[in-house]
């Protein structure tokens, strides 16, 4: 007589247990959403934001001058770029729509990653770009920022168990998309700030600046869901893997040879 052991295919709980993880995180997202907790997160999107402007920059032949972000969530990048209508257009464009998917592509990632504590890694060591940025534009909170935030990320990374890493990094992302979503309402729909992104491709293309805003909108929320779709329909995710390790799970079958 043999004895195999058989537990659930990898994947077979993906879409139930994806759901209820992204579900719960923004559930307590959206609840500690104007508390202390949230507020780095929020700071990090908005880092995201000036980011991209300048990634931008860099992607048609111009060059960062300086970067800032402050403690009331707002920010700027100071950029030169080549005269030209598309690549005003163009820079200007990548701020909401850059952090949108920044924040996507990290919960995708997630979602596929075996290890993701790696990805925590990742991020941190990245964060050494814009610590340049603020220190060549003596953007003294801002370095104190990404220096704290890449730090935490970088303990994490040494001390905390790769089952955390799941977790804090889709906080982290689909926190990143919701605030990117409430931002957008709030500065280019509820109302336009002269000098705002908007307004500048207002007077770029002569759409109204509103109408901008509720696009950016509409393509952002059209980006979460595929993101989330992609997500749902991932197999490589770590709580499937350990779910069919566990000796619990297993089934005995016993064969007569």
């Amino acid at each position: 007589m043999s004895h195999r052991l058989y537990g659930p295919k990898l994947g077979e709980e993906s879409s139930s247990r994806q759901w209820l993880i992204l579900a719960l995180s923004f559930v307590v997202a959206v609840w500690l959403w104007h508390s202390w907790l949230v507020f780095p997160i929020k700071l990090f999107v908005v880092l995201l934001h000036e980011l991209s402007h300048g990634l931008a920059a860099l992607l048609v032949g111009g060059t960062i001058v300086s970067l800032e972000v402050d403690t009331r969530l707002g920010g700027s990048c100071l950029y030169l770029v080549p005269a030209g209508t598309l690549r005003r257009l163009l820079v200007t464009s990548a701020g909401y729509l850059g952090s949108m998917v920044g924040g996507g592509l990290l919960l995708w990632w997630t979602c596929r990653s075996r290890h993701p504590r790696v990805i925590t890694l990742v991020i941190g060591l990245l964060m050494a770009f814009p610590g340049l940025l603020f220190l060549k534009s003596g953007e003294w909170f801002g370095l104190l920022f990404v220096t704290g935030f890449g730090g935490g990320l970088l303990l994490a990374w040494r001390y905390l168990p790769e089952g955390f890493h799941g977790y804090l990094l889709k906080f982290l992302a689909l926190t990143s998309c919701l605030y990117v979503i409430v931002d957008i309402k709030e500065d280019l729909i509820d109302r336009t700030i002269a000098g705002s992104d908007a307004d500048v491709i207002a007077s770029l293309t002569g759409i109204p600046a509103v109408l901008v805003g509720l696009a950016w909108a509409l393509i952002a929320l059209a980006v979460l869901g595929i993101v989330l779709r992609l997500c749902l329909k991932s197999r490589r995710w770590r709580g499937d893997i350990e779910s069919a390790t566990r000796p619990d799970r297993f089934q005995e079958i016993s064969k007569n040879e």
